[in-house]
């Protein structure tokens, strides 16, 4: 239960600078969490379909750096928070 805090706490707060959709542009911001939400579900639910071994985890945030990638570009990423190891 406390790591599941703490990974969608990272998620929630840390992965994406949110700040930079303040500007009028928090559809976007709604819209791209939306699609990750959606985009993460249907693979997680095709990986189980096809019974490969995936992380829920690893798909939303995928997801969620892929979108504000598309959005805004490195900027939107708040890259020391997104630990590869």
């Amino acid at each position: 239960m406390v790591v599941g805090f703490r990974v969608s706490d990272t998620i929630r707060k840390g992965i994406i600078d949110v700040e930079i959709y303040s500007n009028g542009s928090e559809v976007l911001l709604m819209t791209g969490n939306l699609s990750a939400l959606s985009a993460s579900c249907i693979w997680l639910l095709l990986a189980t379909f096809l019974r490969l071994p995936v992380s829920g985890t690893h798909s939303i945030v995928g997801a969620t750096i892929g979108f504000s990638l598309v959005l805004k570009g490195v900027n939107g990423v708040n890259w020391p928070k997104c630990h590869f190891y």
